[in-house]
């Protein structure tokens, strides 16, 4: 039994880096989604200002 433990140990060592990799993704993700929807509450809040049109 003890063996068992010790192979998932290893097992779960050897994914550590991958797990790490993956939540430093996850917090990439979510700093550029809220960087979105900061720029699109920005821009919205723009187009309720009378503006002069850019376009």
């Amino acid at each position: 039994m003890s063996c068992v433990k010790v192979k998932l140990l290893i097992e779960l060592i050897q994914l550590m880096p991958f797990i790490s990799i993956l939540l430093i993704l996850a917090d990439f993700y979510t700093f550029i989604l809220l960087a979105f929807v900061y720029v699109y509450e920005k821009r919205s809040l723009l187009d309720y200002l009378p503006a002069t049109d850019d376009e």
